[in-house]
């Protein structure tokens, strides 16, 4: 059945269950878009996707899995219930691990579905509205391993005897090594893209645009260069605000993406296009 986010209750019609805020986010964001969709089209079947739409010819699933907290906040709130001043560490890779199991999850219920679509697509969110975690760029790690620093060793004098380079870990949610050849796959071969969808104010987009151009003309900007720029520079700023941007409750919704190269289903080119989306494609490198 074809809907829109008009006059949503947030009501899923299959669990009775309300709808998460990254649900409620992505239907906002397919509305501002005008494409049409339905959820959860498969009724009362056990692997039920959350949302089927078509655009431009294309017909694409996407699941929804959102993160209650991620381990950053659950130990800054540990921390913080014990002293106000606590310092701690922690390893980038914990959330890693829980994006991988919540994209492992997601796939559980698009394999069932994903012969009938052009492309499967996995929507990361984050209940809590405060530090978010969940970007592009952890979600990138996530997919295709971690990141460590390799320095070439002279195993005899001791020293570095070449450049060090960043490389990942093999063990993304979507890239493993299949031996003895070490074949570079994805174990979920049909899922074209993982992301998040995310809610923006376009005057705040602005204003954070003129505040990078103050940290390249001044690197790094003092005090003085702050307020010579706030008296001198910034109504200047105020002019250049598009006319759509200026209202500052008025609020716009993105995707941004990473695709899948090693997808069996490779995501659409113009099924993600909007004003303001972004899609990142990697490259395959072959060593």
């Amino acid at each position: 059945m074809a809907t829109s986010n008009k006059g949503n209750k947030f009501i899923s019609r299959v669990k009775s269950t309300p709808k998460s805020k990254t649900e409620g986010l992505f239907e906002a964001y397919l509305s501002q878009e005008a494409i049409l969709f339905e959820y959860e089209p498969y009724g009362a079947e056990e692997k039920n996707p959350d949302y089927r739409f078509k655009k431009k010819g294309k017909i694409a699933l996407a699941e929804i899995k959102e993160i209650e907290e991620t381990p950053f906040q659950r130990e800054a709130n540990a921390r913080l219930a014990v002293s106000s001043t606590a310092a701690f560490s922690l390893d980038p890779k914990e959330l890693y691990d829980l994006l991988r199991r919540r994209i492992d999850n997601a796939c559980k219920q698009l394999k069932a579905h994903q012969s009938e679509v052009d492309a499967c697509i996995v929507i990361l969110g984050q209940k809590d509205t405060g530090i978010n975690d969940v970007t592009p760029d952890s979600i990138f790690y996530a997919m295709y391993g971690d990141i460590y620093l390799s320095i070439p060793i002279d195993p005899e004098r001791g020293g570095a005897v070449g450049e060090a380079t960043s490389e990942l870990k093999v063990n993304g949610a979507l890239r493993k090594n299949r031996m003895p050849a070490r074949e570079m796959y994805s174990p979920h071969p049909y899922l074209s893209a993982v992301g998040v969808v995310e809610e923006f104010n376009g005057r705040s987009m602005y204003e954070q645009k003129f505040y990078n151009q103050l940290l390249k003309k001044h690197k790094p900007p003092t005090a003085k260069d702050c307020l010579r720029y706030l008296n001198e520079e910034w109504e200047k700023h105020q002019d250049k605000i598009p006319e759509m941007y200026r209202d500052p409750k008025k609020v716009y919704y993105r995707v941004r993406l990473i695709a899948n190269p090693l997808s069996q289903k490779p995501l659409p080119r113009g099924l993600f296009n909007g004003r303001w989306d972004q899609v990142r494609y990697p490259r395959v490198v072959n060593q």
